[in-house]
């Protein structure tokens, strides 16, 4: 399958990556909107649903990365107890790595 022609679609493709690649201890919904105050966010929205945003006002290559950045909060769920604490900076470093250096770009492309 090609890369997704829209950032919404591209976004759920790496969204659906990620899921494959580093299953999060709750279900993860991403969407793409304005987010008031930073980049993105991951709050859990009720029992079992992590939301992941990421700002709609980014380019391509901001908003992927700040789906990694926020994902990686997704899957540290639970284990962190500051934002940017040792789980969470383990998991982005594999998640950044995979995506970087090991293929996942292409990958996600297959999705």
């Amino acid at each position: 399958m090609p890369m997704a022609r829209t950032k919404r679609g591209r976004i759920r493709q790496v969204h659906r990556w990620l899921e494959a690649e580093f299953p999060a201890p709750h279900s993860v919904r991403v969407s793409i909107c304005k987010v008031k105050k930073d980049y993105g966010d991951c709050d859990l929205i009720k029992s079992g649903v992590l939301h992941v945003r990421v700002n709609c006002d980014l380019d391509w290559y901001a908003s992927i990365e700040w789906l990694l950045h926020e994902y990686a909060h997704a899957v540290a769920w639970g284990k962190e107890k500051d934002p940017h604490d040792r789980a969470w900076s383990d998991r982005y470093g594999r998640i950044y790595r995979r995506w970087h250096n090991k293929g996942g770009a292409e990958e996600s492309r297959k999705l």
